[in-house]
């Protein structure tokens, strides 16, 4: 009786910050925007009570990160970016070429599926958290090409403040804490390097409106995850050539903050619903493998293949703010995983 009221007061609290955020998104919309190609702020949330009663695994992500304006050959990274496209063609300068940089800072928690089992089971998912910064090069290439090359530099252990952030959130929320913190995985200093290709494939219709096919393919590679991916997004709408998808946190499918608002066109309101899908080949997962330094008996093990089912909708509500609302479906991640993953994403994107 007490977990089912915690679930009900957790997607309460859930659908609060969500409803909010679109408030806050609609309370942004300028009469009028002079400079479509200004800095952009993107705030991602993912949780797992916004369309299941679960709180377990992946059960909190939190990201804030800054997309450039349009970088000029002459700037300190556009140079330096001609200096990656001798190695990656991608990245090379042509014409009708578009180079961004984004920054961004995170969190996500990560917890087994009884979190007041003391101690926790060893052979469920560690108790985790991972901070990181990251720094990604973008390329837009013919107008429909994206190359993003990534980096991030972080910390998984106390150091993360997984414990600060979700118990710091039950106590404001009258929710009961998690109880096995004291189990997590141990401090250690983390760095990935990250690649992924997408392409825009349009199918135009009348009225602005068209369905698009967007497959990407990348592989992100560290000493916190190791796998490689490959997936794809079908969408429908009115502000298809703006982005390639809203973005999520890392592992998920799409994933970038790219945003052109000069290529969004003439509609008043501009709106896409889309679905897809990213399978994952996993070689390492310090997030899951981690729990072997604490049990070393332990028979918890990574599964070699995971994969997100997502679907979800996105408005953009001026050229300057922009709004998205995902769901997905995650596969067991470890071997002994019961069923699968269910957790929402919201975004809010504003140009300033």
């Amino acid at each position: 009786m007490e977990r089912a009221r915690e679930s009900r007061r957790r997607r309460q609290l859930s659908r609060w910050f969500c409803r909010h955020l679109c408030l806050l998104g609609l309370l942004l919309v300028p009469a009028r925007a002079a400079d479509f190609d200004s800095g952009r702020w993107t705030l991602i949330e993912d949780n797992d009570g916004e369309f299941s009663s679960q709180d377990r695994h992946y059960t909190q992500g939190l990201q804030l990160s800054y997309l450039s304006s349009r970088l000029t050959p002459t700037s300190v990274i556009g140079r330096g970016a001609d200096c990656l496209g001798a190695l990656l063609p991608g990245f090379r300068a042509s014409a009708g070429s578009t180079r961004r940089f984004d920054i961004a800072i995170g969190q996500q928690i990560f917890t087994p599926e009884d979190i007041h089992q003391v101690p926790p089971d060893s052979n469920d998912r560690p108790y985790a958290g991972w901070l990181y910064a990251g720094f990604s090069l973008l390329q837009q290439n013919h107008s429909n090409h994206l190359n993003e090359l990534q980096v991030q530099f972080g910390v998984v252990g106390p150091a993360a403040l997984g414990e600060q952030a979700q118990n710091g959130f039950h106590s404001l929320a009258g929710l009961r804490p998690a109880d096995g913190w004291d189990s997590q995985l141990r401090n250690r200093g983390a760095i990935q390097l990250a690649y992924v290709y997408r392409r825009r494939i349009p199918l135009q219709l009348m009225h602005n409106y068209a369905f698009d096919a967007v497959p990407e393919a990348g592989f992100n590679i560290g000493s916190v995850l190791r796998y490689a991916e490959i997936g794809g997004l079908l969408r429908f709408g009115n502000a298809l050539a703006a982005n390639y998808g809203p973005a999520h946190v890392q592992p998920g499918l799409g994933g970038s903050d790219w945003f052109d608002a000069d290529a969004l066109g003439g509609s008043f309101l501009h709106w896409s619903i889309f679905a897809g899908g990213q399978l994952r080949s996993v070689y390492y997962n310090r997030l899951i493998d981690g729990a072997r330094e604490l049990v070393p008996d332990a028979r918890i093990k990574a599964r070699p293949f995971t994969f997100d089912a997502v679907a979800g909708g996105g408005l953009v509500l001026s050229p300057r703010v922009h709004l998205s609302l995902t769901a997905t479906r995650r596969t067991g991640e470890f071997r002994g995983q019961k069923g699968f993953d269910l957790f929402g994403t919201a975004l809010l994107s504003v140009a300033f």
